[in-house]
């Protein structure tokens, strides 16, 4: 069994833990949310790379996967970062919904 998948076969974030009475909070919350923030800036550079609209300078398979390596780290840095707003939305959001003294 994959060691990022838990019992309910839902993905484990990266640098999560399983919803425990110590790992809840609004750090944890903050750093899922980073994490799909991430996600979806790295799906929004796929999407785009689709698109094709110029001639590839780079050409062959070496350029594809240094593209896809770079759009990754670009992810993961938009995500970090909180460059696109959409982690922190998504932690408020999320935050305003739990119940009192539950996330701090």
């Amino acid at each position: 069994m994959d060691p990022r998948l838990r019992g309910d076969d839902r993905p484990v974030l990266h640098g999560t833990k399983p919803n425990t009475p110590s790992s809840t909070g609004r750090a944890d919350l903050d750093a899922a949310a980073a994490e799909f923030e991430a996600i979806f800036a790295r799906m929004m550079l796929a999407s785009m790379r689709q698109a094709k609209l110029g001639e590839d300078i780079l050409g062959g398979d070496g350029g594809t996967m240094f593209r896809g390596r770079f759009d990754a780290e670009i992810a993961a840095t938009l995500g970090t970062r909180g460059a696109l707003g959409i982690g922190r939305a998504l932690a408020d959001f999320l935050q305003r919904g739990a119940p009192k003294g539950e996330l701090t």
